[in-house]
C-alpha cells in the first residue's frame, strides 16, 4: 500500500514539474508534416501559436490549451476544403526557454460535390437556395459551410412568411458527395396581435406608431428588422427584441409578436473641465490661449418628455497681454426624433458668444 502511494506521489510531482517546465516559454518554430495540399504559410494563418516574424516585435507565449485548439482549427480548415478524413496530431519539443511545435497531418482523400437535390420547395427557387448555401457542383464539399449558411436560407423563408420551415440534410459519400435537402416549408404565418413590454417612461402608443407591420400582415423578417431599427434610432432604447409567440390550435398559421424594450436610464450627465484652452480670436485660427472652465449637461428625456437636451457653457480668461475680458459662450440644443408624432427628426440650437478685447467696451 505504501509503495502504491509512493508511485502516485512520484507521478504527481512529475506532472507538476512537467507543467511548470512549459510555463513562460515562447514559440520558436512551427513545423507542418504531411501537408501536401496546402503550403506552410496557408496553414500558419489558421493557428494562434506562431513563431516570431520580422513584422512582429513580440513573441507568442506557449500555451498547451492553445496548441490543442490550433490542432482543431487545422482540422476544421481541412474539412472546409473537402478533406473529410483528415487527422491532425500535435507535439512539441523544449529547447531552453523556447518551444518547437509540430503538427503531423494525415490529409486523406479530398471529396467533391457531385449532385444536390432539394425537395419540398414552393416559396423559393432551387437556384436561390443553392446560392445561399454556397453549393456548386464540382467544388470541394464543405459540410461546415452548409450548416452555417442554412441560417441564410431560413431568413429567406421568413421573408416569404414561412416562419416554421424545417430542414433535413442527408449526405451520401462514396468517391464523391451527393446531397439531398428535404424542406418542409409549413403554412404561411400571419401576425395576429402585438404588444409592448419593458417600457416604463415611454408609452406604448408612441412605440406602436413605429411598428412597420399591422395586425393581419404576412410575417416578413424585413418588417421586423425595420421596426427594430426605427425604435433604436428614436434614441430612447438601449435594446429592442421582437419575439414571436405561436397561437395554439392555429396550425402554426398565426403568431403574436412581443416587442420587448429596454430603455436608457434617464440620468442627466454632467461634465466639467478646467485648464488651458485655445481661443479663436480670428475665426478659424486659434491665436490665443487662456485659462478657464467648461460645463456640459446632457439629458435624454428632459422633464420626462421625449426631448433630448444638451447644454454647454464655458468661460476662458485670455493670458495674452492687452486682453482682460473673458470669453463667454453658451450653447443649448433641443432635439426630437419624432416631434408631434411626425417622422421628421428636428433639432433646435441656441447659442451666444461674447469676446471683448482691451479698450473695446462694446466687444
Amino acid at each position: 500500500m505504501q509503495q502504491i502511494k509512493f508511485i502516485l506521489a512520484a507521478v504527481a510531482v512529475t506532472l507538476s514539474l512537467f507543467a511548470q517546465s512549459t510555463e513562460d516559454r515562447t514559440v520558436n518554430h512551427v513545423t507542418f508534416l504531411g501537408n501536401d495540399a496546402f503550403s506552410h504559410r496557408t496553414l500558419l494563418n489558421q493557428i494562434e501559436l506562431k513563431p516570431p516574424s520580422l513584422l512582429a516585435f513580440s513573441q507568442v507565449e506557449f500555451d498547451r490549451r492553445l496548441l490543442k485548439l490550433d490542432a482543431i482549427s487545422l482540422k476544421n480548415f481541412y474539412h472546409s476544403k473537402g478533406f473529410l478524413e483528415v487527422a491532425v496530431k500535435d507535439s512539441f519539443e523544449i529547447a531552453g526557454n523556447e518551444m518547437d511545435i509540430f503538427f503531423i497531418i494525415q490529409e486523406g482523400k479530398q471529396y467533391f460535390l457531385n449532385e444536390v437535390k432539394v425537395n419540398g420547395l414552393t416559396a423559393l427557387k432551387q437556384k436561390t437556395v443553392l446560392n445561399l448555401l454556397g453549393l456548386k457542383k464540382g467544388s470541394p464539399y464543405n459540410p461546415v459551410q452548409i450548416n452555417t449558411d442554412l441560417a441564410l436560407v431560413d431568413e429567406a423563408f421568413q421573408e416569404k412568411g414561412k416562419l416554421f420551415a424545417q430542414y433535413d440534410i442527408k449526405q451520401n459519400i462514396t468517391d464523391s458527395v451527393n446531397i439531398t435537402l428535404n424542406i418542409e416549408e409549413g403554412a404561411d404565418v400571419y401576425i395576429h396581435n402585438a404588444w409592448v413590454t419593458g417600457n416604463a417612461r415611454i408609452d406604448s402608443a408612441y412605440i406602436r406608431r413605429e411598428f412597420a407591420f399591422e395586425k393581419g400582415d404576412l410575417f416578413r423578417k424585413s418588417l421586423m428588422d425595420r421596426t427594430k431599427r426605427t425604435l433604436l434610432q428614436a434614441g430612447f432604447f438601449s435594446a429592442v427584441s421582437l419575439i414571436t409567440h405561436p397561437i395554439a390550435g392555429q396550425q402554426d398559421s398565426l403568431v403574436n409578436v412581443e416587442v420587448r424594450m429596454r430603455e436608457f436610464q434617464n440620468r442627466g450627465i454632467q461634465d466639467f473641465n478646467f485648464g488651458y484652452e485655445d481661443i479663436e480670436y480670428v475665426p478659424g485660427v486659434n491665436s490665443l490661449t487662456g485659462m478657464g472652465g467648461e460645463l456640459r449637461w446632457t439629458d435624454r428625456m428632459i422633464l420626462e418628455s421625449k426631448n433630448r437636451f444638451d447644454a454647454s457653457g464655458s468661460v476662458v480668461m485670455p493670458s495674452e497681454e492687452g486682453f482682460v475680458y473673458p470669453r463667454f459662450s453658451v450653447d443649448v440644443k433641443f432635439s426630437n426624433q419624432r416631434p408631434l408624432s411626425l417622422k421628421l427628426p428636428t433639432q433646435i440650437k441656441i447659442f451666444y458668444q461674447q469676446f471683448k478685447n482691451f479698450g473695446n467696451e462694446e466687444g
